[in-house]
């Protein structure tokens, strides 16, 4: 029991019991810190202590620097959707307004295709109202119709031109112009010629 009590040879290991009589009691706290200082073996305790708050307090900034890792992860995953999101929202609005200037422009296309039609139309009417009024009119032999350039000129003796002005006024009016271009009196003669007209102001 020498190296509880600390004596002989086990000098150097802590003493835990102390003996009264016969009797073997533990140390106090007090007394075992005592010995333990003395001793050398509380110093290590210490040590060994620290390094276990060391490794904790390593453990801890490993683990939060782990969470910091995770928490930027999370945040370039949020940016990344975000980024992912407004890109597709602006395309689906760039090929939105893509498709509604298309629509606009084929509208326009056909809008001015129908104005065109329109024209085309009213040209084709008009050019049909003018023959019917030359095969209906024009019978006389004396009147002669030239057709010049895509415009109808018109002659006639000077003696009968007046015989035809009614159905010259009614031409005028079907084609929307009538000019008197050259009034030949030396060749006692006059003629005329129609302009397609488009605007009636312009008469």
């Amino acid at each position: 029991m020498d190296h509880l009590l600390g004596h002989g040879e086990h000098f150097s290991e802590r003493p835990l019991f102390s003996q009264h009589g016969s009797e073997w009691t533990p140390l106090s706290k007090r007394r075992v810190a005592q010995n333990k200082r003395r001793y050398g073996t509380l110093k290590k305790e210490e040590e060994e202590e620290e390094e276990e708050e060391e490794e904790e307090e390593e453990e801890e900034e490993e683990e939060e620097e782990e969470e910091e890792r995770r928490r930027r992860r999370r945040r370039r995953r949020r940016r990344r959707r975000r980024r992912r999101r407004r890109k597709k929202k602006k395309k689906k609005k760039k090929k939105k307004k893509k498709k509604k200037k298309k629509k606009e422009e084929e509208e326009e296309e056909e809008e001015e295709e129908e104005e065109e039609e329109e024209e085309e139309e009213i040209k084709e009417a008009r050019w049909t109202n003018l023959r019917c009024i030359l095969d209906n009119c024009i019978k006389q032999d004396d009147c002669v119709i030239i057709i010049n350039g895509g415009h109808y000129c018109f002659w006639c003796p000077s003696s009968n031109w007046l015989t035809h002005l009614p159905w010259f006024i009614q031409l005028g009016c079907a084609l929307g112009s009538l000019l008197c271009l050259r009034d030949l009196h030396s060749a006692g003669n006059y003629s005329f010629q129609v302009n397609f007209v488009d605007d009636h102001s312009k008469t």
